[in-house]
């Protein structure tokens, strides 16, 4: 903090190069980063990133120099470095083992560590260094140090560099499979040094950019809905497994990302009324809809399974998707097949598995999912006892010991088998180099699970929607309702915090609809039908004085009283 920070000299005719001396005797392993004051903490500016890592243990000697670049959010390579590229349009599956360079001098060496951020880089390509001294290869480039990737999008390589080679020159470069130059950074040589009074024993170079030459790096994705995916495997609707197939088209077409609507359990009627996928009943439970149900397994009873599949056929011949039709044939044949394995599911390590580190939501949903189809209805406020959800009452609820288990395990069953088809996808379409983009709504629906058992985060006498514009005069209503974000900040946003932590375990990015909704939403009383009488919250006014020193003539009666006509 600005309190306890080590404050650093800015070193003159460098060209933005700041300094500090440390003192490393006994220090344990520690995390630092920096920041820039001007006197006044709240416009303290700090790096983007995580914090730095050092351990000086790993050194016989405590004399190190350290050689940082300042990390900003406004670098269009930053983008670059999350899991989108890093772990699908980057992937590198491929370990690329590092050059061991010995000592080729007499005299004493300095170990120099280069470290740079590169994420923009073909799976199967490397980065290497070369520089002004003969173990770096005097800048040839058959005899680069090549760095390796096993901290990817870190890479690294240590060489040992006599005293007499510095100031050291250095320069990145790009290597394909065959150890061809790829591409030259297009910046000056890098050069680093030392004051001559003060010769480190270790000098830790971590760059953040690799300069590319010619235009920013470009992609391209598609975005198309999970249900349009309709393929001969599926029974009238597209289906998680289609996204494999997608996959393979979008790796042909030269393309990078899938993006789609969200994927999450809209059902809350059991008619075609919960096909709308931005009213979720959780936000963290995958549709049904979605799971195909041959790779759950087939029943033994060959007459049905048969019966069932003409069905299936059926829907599938169909011009548009009977969304009704598709989750009656789906929830009949779960039933059965989750009748038909249940000893072996509830003992399976596989699903214990998932039980334990999702329990916080599969629960309360599981329960919910019952007493919805109990009571008939997902207005928990019609669910007499049960309208108010305690942990008591949950316990109750899912208790395996109860009659009731198997109704509430059925769900755990579906979602388990969801996640496996979805994780599948998702795992297949980075290894193909192609990244998932989901879709994350703003607002929760009003009939949810999350209402149910998180009520107090949630403002259910106010309701979002749109003011009016030029697609709608009298706004728009969305119905949902708006967060009480005063309240979530009591915890860190934690609520926001498990829900994009769940996602991120099948999507790479996120599309977040409305996005606005985190800074200013319209609100509209929970006893309006139309968006016209909502407001924006927060909302600041302005005063009349500032109207008119904008030079805008300010007429009271027009402005601030409805124009209502005679007539």
């Amino acid at each position: 903090n600005s309190e306890t920070g080590v404050p650093m000299r800015y070193e003159e005719n460098s060209d933005g190069v700041w300094s500090t001396l440390i003192n490393l005797q006994d220090a344990d392993p520690f995390e630092y980063r920096y920041y820039i004051i001007d006197g006044n903490p709240a416009t303290r500016t700090e790096e983007w990133g995580e914090n730095r890592c050092f351990d000086p243990r790993k050194l016989e000697t405590k004399l190190v120099l350290l050689v940082d670049h300042w990390r900003s959010m406004a670098y269009a390579e930053t983008a670059l470095l999350s899991a989108a590229f890093t772990e699908a349009v980057f992937r590198h599956n491929i370990p690329v083992k590092r050059n061991a360079r010995e000592k080729i001098s007499n005299l004493p060496g300095i170990e120099v560590c280069f470290s740079p951020l590169v994420s923009r880089i073909m799976p199967g390509h490397r980065v290497a260094v070369t520089g002004s001294t003969a173990v770096l290869g005097n800048w040839e480039v058959n005899k680069a140090l090549i760095l390796d990737n096993q901290e990817y999008p870190n890479w690294k390589g240590v060489v040992s560099v006599p005293v007499t080679a510095f100031p050291l020159e250095y320069k990145y470069l790009i290597l394909d499979e065959q150890e061809k130059v790829v591409c030259w950074e297009k910046c000056p040589n890098r050069i680093v040094t030392f004051q001559a009074d003060v010769v480190p024993n270790f000098i830790g170079i971590r760059d953040e950019q690799f300069d590319f030459p010619g235009d920013p790096w470009k992609g391209a994705g598609t975005a198309i809905p999970v249900f349009s995916l309709r393929s001969q495997e599926g029974w009238g609707i597209g289906e998680f497994r289609d996204l494999e197939k997608l996959t393979d088209w979008t790796v042909e077409a030269g393309l990078q990302m899938i993006q789609t609507l969200p994927v999450n359990d809209t059902i809350a009627r059991h008619t075609w009324n919960d096909s709308y996928p931005y009213a979720a009943i959780s936000v963290f439970a995958l549709h049904p809809a979605y799971i195909n149900v041959r790779q759950i397994g087939l029943l033994k009873d060959k007459k049905l399974l048969a019966a069932l599949d003409r069905e299936g056929e059926r829907l599938n011949r169909l011009e548009k998707i009977d969304y009704e039709g598709v989750m009656n044939l789906k929830s009949r044949y779960f039933k059965l097949i989750f009748d038909q394995q249940k000893d072996e599911f509830l003992v399976d390590p596989g699903f214990r598995d998932f039980f334990r580190k999702n329990s916080f939501w599969l629960e309360p949903y599981a329960a919910f999912s019952y007493l919805r189809d109990q009571y008939k209805t997902a207005d928990f406020s019609r669910w007499e006892s049960y309208s108010d959800c305690s942990p008591a009452m949950l316990k109750e609820l899912t208790d395996p010991e109860s009659p009731r288990f198997d109704d509430i395990a059925v769900h755990y069953f579906i979602q388990y088998h969801a996640h496996l088809q979805l994780s599948h996808a998702s795992d297949y379409a980075r290894s193909k180099g192609v990244a998932l983009k989901g879709d994350l709504p703003i607002g929760i629906f009003r009939h949810s699970v999350d209402a149910w058992v998180n009520p107090e985060l949630f403002d259910m006498e106010r309701q979002t929607g749109a003011p009016p514009d030029d697609f709608s005069t009298t706004g728009q209503n969305w119905r949902f309702p708006t967060y009480r974000w005063e309240k979530m900040a009591e915890d860190q946003y934690g609520w926001w915090q498990r829900r994009l932590r769940h996602l991120s375990g099948y999507f790479d990015a996120f599309r977040i609809d409305h996005i606005l909704g985190f800074f200013r939403i319209w609100e509209i009383p929970s006893d309006q039908v139309q968006g016209l009488l909502g407001y924006f919250n927060p909302s600041y006014p302005y005063s009349r004085n500032e109207i008119l020193a904008k030079g805008i003539w300010f007429d009271e009666n027009r402005y601030c009283r409805p124009f209502i006509r005679n007539y």
